[in-house]
């Protein structure tokens, strides 16, 4: 068994964000330095990239997001190379996800010293399909019927203010057809990022809140809720 011999320096990497858009360009900077503060120059760098599954949803006014811990990586890239005299290395390579889907990337280092000591570093971003998530909610899952109904749509955006429209849809069964209850709204979120929505009384029945977005990169954001309007028997 080969003796354990401590690290006599650490290993980072560094990314531009906590997050990026399918399809961005991300800069990648792998540093080594011993804990006395000198470069280690010359070493051999090994990166592997992971994409992980990411899912968010939105929740009494919180966005929450889950990584799967039972779900398998994917090895996106297995790159190598050698650090500068400054103990730097850098690299570019596009972060992708499968359409519509968000993802969780790891950066995982290896650097090698000329002795042969390995010592790892990691750091991870989120890459989203979108550059925007959108939601709609309201204050209950059901209101009588009489009861007006306010719904709010919120966005959470890196870019300009996103144009959404917002429509409220009656699906009918057995026919399988969808209609328009009102007709569809175009808003637009404030400085918050949220928009509050005046439906009105409504009929009893089932309808369905949807609200969509286009992103900068012409990919569409799409969120929706649920209301059941009942009668005085129900």
């Amino acid at each position: 068994v080969e003796d354990y011999r401590k690290p006599e320096y650490e290993v980072s990497v560094s990314l531009p964000g906590a997050s990026a858009v399918s399809g961005d360009q991300v800069a990648v900077t792998v540093a080594a330095d011993y804990f006395f503060g000198q470069p280690v120059a010359n070493a051999t760098v090994r990166l592997q990239v992971y994409r992980d599954p990411y899912s968010w949803g939105y929740w009494d006014d919180w966005w929450i997001a889950d990584v799967s811990a039972a779900a398998t990586s994917d090895l996106i890239a297995d790159l190598t190379g050698v650090t500068d005299g400054a103990g730097r290395w850098q690299t570019t390579l596009s972060v992708d996800t499968p359409a519509s889907t968000d993802a969780r990337y790891r950066f995982k280092a290896t650097v090698t010293d000329p002795r042969g000591l390995p010592v790892e570093g990691e750091q991870s971003m989120t890459v989203f399909w979108n550059s925007y998530k959108l939601a709609v909610a309201t204050g209950r899952y059901g209101y009588r019927t009489g009861e007006p109904v306010t719904a709010r749509v919120t966005a959470r955006t890196h870019s300009d203010t996103p144009l959404i429209t917002v429509r409220l849809l009656r699906d009918e069964w057995p026919d399988n057809t969808t209609s328009d209850v009102i007709p569809p709204r175009q808003v637009t979120t404030d400085s918050a990022g949220e928009v509050i929505i005046e439906l009105g009384t409504l009929p009893q029945g089932w309808f369905r809140l949807v609200a969509t977005g286009v992103d900068e990169r012409g990919r569409t954001v799409t969120a929706q809720r649920y209301l059941w309007i009942y009668g005085d028997a129900a």
